[in-house]
């Protein structure tokens, strides 16, 4: 969908540092992830204050009930809060959820993903009406309720994805809001992402490992903060598995070429994406996706990976970016222009 009056912008955007699974943010909730995340956004966009919230998440299992108006709370924030899952493109889902919104009533939207697979339960399905005899079947919530992983594939973009991130830590400071946790040694202040650990074996290789964290944005007019805009909205697209059809339709709208777009922020959900992804543009300069890596490298909050995408897009952007989520079911993008100076 492209964007006519009032013109829309990202505001405002901040994340968590990324905690390996089982890592230094394993303790930590959804909601609390969430909310700091939320807090970091309006300290940046000079305490602005939103009228509606989109948080994104992709599991449940043991989030309680409105995670979203919980983190909501959490971060001081009265305005109303919804809960998006989209899978892995739940944190982009939501920022277009409040793109659409303020498109049409002109307001200030904060909107983005939590996740904190390290807190997942695991379930027993039997146990609510009782196991008579015989062993009883735990089913862990990643697998229930986390996004379909597809088939992994021994690709090259991952050694690529982890090159760009080891040489990119000190840009991604500017994305990280600094997160201080109380430990038994003392206050602990975690301001940088962690490599992916455990999570690292937690599934077959070929797909990004598991992270703990949250990424939020502020979206609407250009006129409701003290603060420059990072990036101007373009457009936007949600649509079904086919790479090609999706892009394409939005290309068209917007009158782009794919050639045009000289950053690319696309979820490492595995390698096969990766590969999918080339093979529907194989035009496309390499070096321009994902410059300072991606989830293969850093792990990958499920529900946040979305709105991380844009966080890291609109750091440095100078032309038409693209942040984009796909699988085979789901296409799901949204074009950015940058700030020219």
């Amino acid at each position: 969908m492209p964007i006519a009056a009032p013109s829309l912008f990202i505001l405002a955007a901040a994340r968590t540092p990324l905690g390996a699974f089982g890592g230094v943010l394993k303790r930590l909730p959804m909601p609390v992830l969430a909310a700091e995340a939320m807090k970091g956004v309006l300290t940046n966009a000079k305490g602005a204050d939103p009228d509606q919230i989109f948080l994104g998440c992709a599991l449940g299992a043991g989030n309680g009930p409105e995670p979203a108006q919980r983190a909501a709370s959490l971060a001081g924030l009265k305005a109303p809060a919804l809960t998006v899952n989209a899978g892995s493109a739940s944190g982009l889902s939501a920022v277009i959820l409040g793109l659409r919104l303020a498109a049409e009533a002109p307001g200030l939207v904060l909107a983005g993903g939590a996740e904190a697979p390290s807190q997942a339960p695991y379930l027993a399905p039997e146990a609510r009406w009782g196991r008579r005899v015989g062993a009883m079947e735990l089913r862990d919530a990643l697998l229930v309720d986390g996004p379909e992983l597809q088939m992994p594939s021994q690709g090259t973009w991952a050694a690529q994805s982890q090159q760009r991130a080891a040489h990119s830590s000190e840009l991604r400071q500017r994305e990280i809001t600094p997160l201080l946790l109380e430990t038994r040694r003392g206050p602990q202040r975690v301001f940088e992402d962690q490599a992916p650990g455990a999570s690292a074996v937690a599934f077959p290789a070929g797909r990004a490992p598991l992270a703990d964290g949250a990424a939020m944005v502020l979206v609407g007019p250009g006129d409701r903060i003290q603060t420059r805009p990072l990036a101007r909205v373009l457009g936007w697209r949600e649509g079904d598995g086919n790479l090609e059809k999706s892009m394409g339709a939005l290309f068209l709208e917007l009158k782009l070429e794919a050639q045009a777009i000289i950053r690319w922020e696309v979820h490492e959900g595995s390698e096969s994406q990766m590969e999918a992804f080339f093979h529907a543009f194989p035009q496309i300069d390499r070096n321009a996706v994902n410059p300072h890596g991606g989830a293969l490298a850093l792990g990958d909050p499920w529900g946040a990976s979305g709105a991380r995408l844009v966080g890291s897009l609109v750091q440095d952007l100078r032309g038409i970016g693209v942040a984009l989520v796909h699988s085979p079911t789901r296409t799901t993008a949204l074009v950015l222009r940058g700030n020219e100076s």
